[in-house]
């Protein structure tokens, strides 16, 4: 499937392999309409020293884009300003885990200010704090991770925000 069939706009970070101080931003509005998403997320989740650079053909090598970008919220935010959407209209969900808290938590918070400044209760960050490390390749751990995924679903219903409920609400106003 290619980016460009998504159904709504999407900003995928990634660092290209022969520029490692920018940071690309994959949109289905990107010049190719060739990116698939398969390609971009196999590029987006090359972390290194977990995996190699992944090679998209005829473009390059790609890295992870939390090398730069570990809440790419506020470039979600630019580039709906960019195309021209109406503030009162722009929405950010941003999903997130953390592998054991060692993720650039300084840079997370900075975001999450400027994006609650900007957009208020249209900016929500739903992040799971792992109690202890996970290797990427432990398959056996999947059951825990899904227990984990519904735990803070959980937890998100029975607030007294309720951000679920704000989340549906907010996307059928966009219909």
């Amino acid at each position: 499937m290619h980016l460009s069939t998504a159904l709504t706009e999407l900003v995928i970070p990634i660092v290209d392999e022969s520029n490692l101080t920018h940071t690309h931003l994959f949109t289905r509005r990107n010049d190719s309409k060739d990116d698939t998403f398969y390609d971009t997320l196999m590029a987006t989740t090359a972390a290194p020293t977990f995996f190699p650079p992944y090679e998209i053909k005829g473009r390059g090598f790609f890295l992870n884009g939390a090398l730069h970008l570990n809440n790419p919220a506020m470039a979600a935010y630019e580039k709906a300003i960019q195309y021209d959407a109406a503030k009162e209209k722009i929405f950010v969900l941003s999903l997130a885990q953390n592998l054991h808290k060692v993720v650039l938590p300084q840079q997370e918070n900075n975001t999450d200010r400027s994006m609650y400044n900007l957009l208020g209760k249209c900016y929500q960050r739903w992040q799971v704090w792992f109690e202890e490390p996970i290797s990427l390749d432990d398959c056996e751990r999947v059951p825990h991770l899904l227990e984990l995924g519904n735990q803070y679903i959980e937890k998100l219903d029975a607030s007294d925000e309720n951000p679920i409920n704000k989340l549906v609400e907010r996307l059928q106003h966009l219909n």
